[in-house]
């Protein structure tokens, strides 16, 4: 993905062209198409270009209008035919409703390309457009936007910034603001090494890093904030700011008669989602990991790439294996993936890139990410990428959340029947559930209709001992933050109805937030697209009946139905799901003295967050058989990486960073 950052004084002082260029210095590494800058008035715009498609390389930005606007664009704008065909036939309505603008995308998806209107388009970038979308609607036009962006827009007309994240927040932006001025970055090396004012260590988002993610508009430091995931940031000369959602999930719920109606409107979507995400100048990659999400992207890419007869071919992939850690490896479906396509995926195998294991290069990390105890496994993915000439990486991500696979849920139709009182099907759903999961009349009552039911605060009391904060976290941060009521999903602040639909778009909201926190930026620019949170895909998930999404026997049950015909059957009947918990154990115990040097004089001890005694004696635990949280060790061996980086509150900049903290001495090593 492309860079951008920026800087707005709020009393009329004038940017300087050389300040803005040693703030933008960070760009260059993720930028190694170009750039420039813009200083207008009070107000300087920096961008670093990382084309992935050619209407971005045939854009530069900064863009500045006639009238004095200025906007940089991170991003790719999957409706731009519907925003170019609305902006030239003077349309000025409302968006109107949620099917009606899933229709309108479909629609417009398949104007012809010879169309004369479309070639005009073809020569407009989309920050241009977006720009132009701008200036007819207003704030207006960001909620008629679809597709992955981050976004700065300067109005000298109204002397007012707006920065803007795409509803999932994939793009990253960051800000610090002071009664002087706002100064923002994709990066936030870029804010930390020109920061003239205290960098202190955010608590809370430790606290909810180390058991979660983070919520989105929280960022490891306390004086810098994260433009929140479909939300206008504004400020006005003089400092006046304010945040604002332009997006919201649907409330309206999605009814069809029969099942095939679902099927072929899931089916339609999920094909627009992955056909957009496919438009690449390179190689499209993808990753495989055999399971249900990763496989029904690329076998859809292959469909999609003969539609399109796309002359970079069908997608690469790439897959993680396991030699030494059976319940981690997924090889069996990658084999039944690769026959169904006729080809090989890039296979990178744990032996050779080991978790815990030191990085090929010196890294410098602007906050915790669990991805620092995978550097060399994830080195080796954007090597294999690079290699072959590709710079998109499509991922299955929270298809997990979109689409429902929740195992160990309650069943959410027999909760909605329970809050509807609907006893007479309510009795027959509960047989079928108990007949289908083996479990007794009762279990499956207490476990549908009273748990979902129950008040949140009674909720976190019943959680099983597997989801409780482990007892190396000290108790002191686990008051304060409140960090067990983050064992559960965030709460629903969209206002459904139903409990499942509480319940689903917490789950999104879980996923966006995951989304948003702009992991593996130290390893260089690869742009990872998120097919599943395509916003009109989500919208339909989300307002179609609990019964569609989940079924007795069977979780995931309209995308196994949609995509019978296109995914191989082995995995649409997959009911397991594979974790790399064995391998992360092994890496643990071949790796417990490091792991016990590295908390030896802890700076997560120092700061509150552990007791290190009790984290390193369960480190030990695990070479006699014992086990330990995993999740969790993940965040506190990379919240400990980058505390390190941290010396008295003051962040040392790169130039003075010289210690490999994967090479501290180790005695007695397993």
């Amino acid at each position: 993905m492309s860079s951008q950052c920026g800087i707005f004084y709020f009393d009329g002082k004038e940017a300087d062209r050389n300040d803005l260029r040693a703030f933008a210095v960070h760009l260059d590494r993720h930028a190694p198409d170009g750039g420039g800058q813009v200083c207008m008035g009070s107000v300087g715009m920096a961008f670093g270009a990382f084309h992935t498609t050619e209407i971005a390389a045939g854009e530069a930005q900064p863009v500045l209008s006639n009238y004095g606007h200025l906007i940089t664009w991170d991003g790719r704008l999957d409706n731009r035919k519907e925003i170019w065909s609305e902006l030239n036939s003077g349309v000025h309505g409302g968006l109107g409703n949620g099917m009606d603008r899933l229709r309108l995308n479909s629609a417009t998806a398949d104007l012809a390309s010879c169309d004369r209107t479309a070639q005009t388009l073809g020569c407009m970038g989309d920050a241009s457009l977006v720009l132009a979308a701008y200036r007819r609607w207003g704030e207006d036009a960001f909620a008629r936007l679809i597709g992955d962006f981050a976004l700065a827009l300067w109005d000298p007309e109204i002397a007012k910034l707006f920065l803007v994240r795409d509803f999932a927040g994939t793009r990253p932006l960051r800000y610090h603001l002071d009664q002087k001025r706002i100064v923002w970055s994709s990066h936030l090396v870029s804010l930390i090494d020109h920061a003239d004012f205290d960098l202190k260590v955010n608590d809370q988002f430790v606290a909810e890093y180390l058991v979660s993610d983070p919520a989105a508009e929280l960022s490891p430091y306390k004086n810098i904030s994260c433009v929140p995931p479909g939300c206008v940031l504004t400020v006005r000369r003089g400092g006046d700011v304010n945040v604002h959602s332009f997006w919201t999930l649907h409330r309206r719920e999605i009814k069809y008669r029969q099942d095939d109606e679902y099927e072929a409107h899931f089916r339609s979507l999920f094909s627009e989602a992955v056909r957009c995400r496919l438009d690449s100048i390179g190689k499209v990659w993808c990753e495989l990991s055999g399971g249900l999400d990763s496989t029904s992207i690329v076998c859809v890419a292959d469909t999609m790439v003969t539609e399109l007869q796309n002359a970079q071919g069908s997608p690469e992939t790439v897959s993680y294996v396991y030699d030494q850690c059976k319940s981690a490896d997924e090889r069996r479906y990658i084999a039944c993936v690769e026959r169904h396509r006729g080809k090989r995926s890039h296979y990178i195998r744990e032996d050779d890139y080991r978790a815990l294991d030191s990085p090929s290069k010196a890294l410098r990390p602007s906050g915790p990410d669990p991805a620092i105890c995978f550097t060399p496994l994830v080195e080796r993915e954007y090597q294999l990428i690079r290699e072959g000439r590709g710079r998109v990486l499509l991922t299955g991500f929270a298809g997990d959340s979109v689409c429902w696979s929740e195992f160990d849920a309650a069943p959410l139709d027999i909760t909605d029947l329970a809050a509807e009182l609907k006893f007479s099907a309510l009795h027959r759903r509960i047989k079928a559930w108990a007949e289908s999961e083996r479990k007794t009349y009762l279990e499956m009552f207490l476990r549908g209709a009273i748990w979902a039911n129950l008040p949140r605060h009674l909720q976190v009391k019943a959680l099983p001992r597997a989801l409780r904060v482990p007892k190396w976290i000290d108790s002191d941060l686990v008051r304060r933050a409140r960090m067990r009521d983050l064992y559960l999903r965030p709460t629903d602040i969209f206002g459904f109805r139903l409990p499942s639909q509480r319940v689903h778009s917490s789950m999104i909201a879980e996923a966006i937030n995951s989304t948003s926190g702009g992991h593996s930026e130290e390893f260089g620019p690869i742009e990872i697209r998120y097919p599943y949170l395509h916003r009109p895909l989500v919208e339909f998930c989300l307002g179609i009946p609990v019964d569609q999404k989940m079924r007795p026997g069977e979780m995931r049950s309209l995308q196994r139905r949609a995509l019978r015909q296109i995914v191989p059957a082995e995995i649409l009947s997959r009911k397991d799901k594979r974790t790399p918990d064995e391998a992360i154990l092994r890496a643990v115990v071949r790796r417990r003295g490091w792991l016990n040097r590295l908390f030896e004089n802890s700076r997560s001890a120092a700061h509150g967050y552990i007791k290190s005694d009790l984290l390193r004696r369960e480190i030990d635990e695990c070479a006699y058989g014992g086990r330990i949280a995993t999740f969790e060790l993940l965040r506190a061996i990379s919240l400990e990486i980058w505390l390190r980086t941290v010396d008295g509150g003051e962040i040392l900049c790169a130039d003075n960073l010289n210690l490999d903290l994967f090479s501290i001495p180790v005695e007695g090593s397993t």
